[in-house]
């Protein structure tokens, strides 16, 4: 039975080889959203291994909500208290910053629109574990205000080598001149003395690195403080991480913490790497569809592949093959069409893998430097859903077959067996009716993973409506045969009376295609819904002229703030910042509006994003957000109606009815980190 069931599959290689398309692009999804995401995984768990020392003593707090450092800093003097600590062989202060913008020679920021700006102070000091992280491959340290290093991968982006003149905007309003005197100003040009990498290979997956020596970054980003927004200690040989961080904690006050550098690293690579699984989950998604629709095709290629050979399957029961013997040679073909599905599927989602890496670098999430990762589950993965699938679609064409009599083989023609329409169309409204309840209970009661039971709601939909569709399709299908025969005639009439005389047959080719019509008219009704709403909102509650942010919504020197005030035709500048805060192990959203620049003020909501419908104009002074060194900024400027369009601010804001980070009354969106308005 095994070899007549391979004679018979390789006698059909052109059938063989188109139904393994049914399974191929599901197979590619799972394959490629795996390795994609094993990639980006290993990734930044090496990143971030390589950037954390064998503890790390920071504030608590001494992040914000978004991963970015806090105004909450360390002093100074406890890189000298932590130094005498058994088993510490250095100790070494950080100071880190983001919103540090390396502008290219051709004028545009080295930037994405997700891997942060970074800026902080360089230090050799070495990485937990003794791993070797950024260790400068051209050029020397930096010493001196006018004096940076970047990293690689920004030096070659932004064209600059060393010995250049970079262009860098900070996140602050000071820059620090040859003098050592601080002054009001949006950007810096210390010349390029240095250029660091990872020896081993690897990069900052996208990120900038500009770094200074520690006083000029303290006076950049700290406004001159002898203070840090991190510490690392370094072991001695033969101490870990664990005895030293029980060493490093008696020494700290409250409000300061010591963590293990393996601790740090695995708590901000799983942070990131979860912020970015919607892409995973969004693959594997288009992967159920396409292994639904697949599964479709395969039910209907088996089900004429069995029709076909209904009377070689017959005379095989009359030579003594038993009904199991049959209906299992129909499932072994399924078998080599899944493992051959998944192959192919396995390859084309390496290609998907490499495609979506390319993709992701040019939004700035530059993974070059890491080769794909091909994880034992990616195999696994691919070969049990190509196989499983196919075997389970082809189960109930093989079934069928077990009910071929041995006689029906002396028969000039034989119909095989077919199950009650009236049972197909009550089990498939009870799934239906099913389907829907859950569908329900997805959307508007308050469930853990609630887009399972949407998804699962939605597929017992659609598998209700394909058993129903021979009964339900009678009516359709005979006023699409009074349709046809009016337009073609004798054949339109012929074709009519065929579909009608084998409903099951006309609508098992066509559930396929009305799944996919259905999804697709689903994600299309669904993406201009939301463009619709946000559209709508906008245009109600935005009454700005203008909103000025950079290329990736955090914060940016409220300088241009200034700056903006004095372009011809502004009328007012309103500074607005954004922030996360925690309460009550709840994520929430805090805004603010500098009430020194607005005689009518924004309200602030710890709830969502609040705004008045007045815009950047009302009448109480809004609260300011409380920090220790200079704050990042933005500005809402308004101009008399009766001025002109300010032409000198023109390219550095954005004149949009649909600014990407305004609404009103609303929580339903993620509001940008901080922004400028021009109204």
């Amino acid at each position: 039975m095994i070899k007549a069931a391979l004679k018979s599959l390789l006698g059909r290689k052109v059938r063989l080889l188109m139904s393994t398309f049914a399974i191929v692009l599901g197979v590619a999804f799972v394959a490629g959203s795996l390795i994609f995401s094993d990639t980006l995984s290993r990734s930044f768990t090496a990143l971030f291994a390589s950037t954390v020392g064998d503890v790390v003593v920071r504030p608590e707090g001494g992040t914000t909500a978004d991963g970015a450092p806090s105004t909450v800093t360390l002093p100074g003097s406890l890189v000298e208290q932590l130094k005498d600590v058994p088993g510490a062989a250095r100790v070494d202060g950080n100071v880190s910053a983001f919103g540090v913008f390396v502008v290219s020679k051709s004028g545009k920021v080295v930037s994405g629109f997700g891997p942060p700006a970074i800026g902080g102070n360089w230090s050799d000091a070495p990485a937990g574990h003794g791993l070797q992280g950024l260790t400068i491959v051209q050029g020397h340290e930096p010493h001196g205000a006018d004096e940076v290093v970047l990293d690689e991968r920004t030096a070659e982006r932004a064209g600059y080598v060393v010995g250049d003149k970079v262009d860098i905007i900070p996140s602050t309003a000071t820059a620090i001149p040859a003098d050592g005197q601080p002054v009001a100003s949006t950007r810096i040009e210390p010349e390029l003395v240095g250029i660091a990498g990872f020896p081993s290979g690897g990069s900052l997956n996208g990120a900038t690195y500009a770094a200074f020596d520690t006083p000029t970054a303290q006076a950049l980003f700290l406004g001159g403080e002898d203070a840090y927004t991190d510490i690392w200690v370094t072991a001695e040989d033969g101490v870990s991480q664990e005895r030293l961080r029980d060493d490093v904690e008696p020494r700290l006050a409250d409000g300061v913490e010591a963590v293990t550098g393996d601790d740090a690293a695995d708590e901000s690579a799983s942070d990131l790497v979860d912020a970015i699984s919607f892409l995973t989950t969004f693959l594997l998604i288009f992967a159920g569809i396409s292994l639904v629709v697949g599964a479709f095709l395969i039910v209907n290629t088996f089900s004429i592949l069995v029709a076909q050979r209904s009377r070689e399957l017959a005379l095989l029961r009359a030579l003594g093959a038993s009904k199991r013997q049959v209906m299992w040679s129909v499932q072994l073909e399924a078998f080599v069409l899944g493992v051959l599905g998944a192959t192919i599927g396995l390859g084309l989602g390496v290609l998907l893998a490499m495609g979506i890496r390319a993709l992701f670098a040019n939004f700035g999430l530059d993974l070059s430097g890491q080769p794909l990762i091909f994880a034992p589950r990616t195999f696994i993965a691919s070969y049990a859903v190509g196989i499983l699938v196919t075997m389970a679609a082809a189960w109930l064409p093989a079934r069928r077959t077990g009910r071929i009599a041995p006689v029906q083989a002396m028969r000039d023609d034989i119909a095989l067996p077919e199950s009650s329409l009236r049972r197909r169309f009550v089990w498939g409204l009870a799934l239906t009716v099913l389907g829907l309840v859950v569908l329900m209970l997805g959307l508007f009661v308050d469930l853990p993973h609630s887009g399972w039971q949407v998804g699962g709601g939605v597929l017992g939909i659609l598998l209700g409506v394909a058993a129903m569709s021979p009964v339900i399709s009678k009516p359709f299908l005979a006023l699409a045969r009074t349709a046809y025969a009016r337009v073609f005639g004798s054949v339109g009439n012929l074709a009519g009376q065929n579909s009608l005389r084998n409903p099951r047959r006309t609508t098992a080719t066509a559930s396929a295609l009305m799944i996919g019509l259905a999804l697709a008219c689903t994600m299309a009704i669904v993406g201009d819904s939301a463009k619709a709403s946000v559209d709508k909102s906008v245009s109600e509650n935005f009454v700005g002229d203008f909103v000025v942010s950079n290329v990736i919504g955090s914060g940016f020197s409220p300088v241009i703030g200034d700056q903006m005030t004095e372009v011809d035709g502004v009328d007012q500048v309103v500074r607005e910042r954004f922030g996360s805060a925690e309460r009550d192990g709840d994520n929430q959203f805090v805004a603010a509006v500098d009430p020194g620049t607005s005689t009518r003020s924004s309200s602030t909501s710890t709830t969502g994003a609040a705004w008045p419908r007045a815009g950047c104009c009302s009448s109480a002074p809004g609260p300011t957000t409380t920090t220790s060194r200079p704050a990042t900024s933005s500005a809402w400027t308004c101009r008399p109606a009766s001025a002109p369009t300010p032409s000198a601010a023109s390219s550095r804001t954005t004149r949009s009815s649909r600014p990407r980070s305004c609404s009103a009354s609303t929580t339903s969106w993620r509001p940008a980190s901080r922004r400028a308005t021009t109204c």
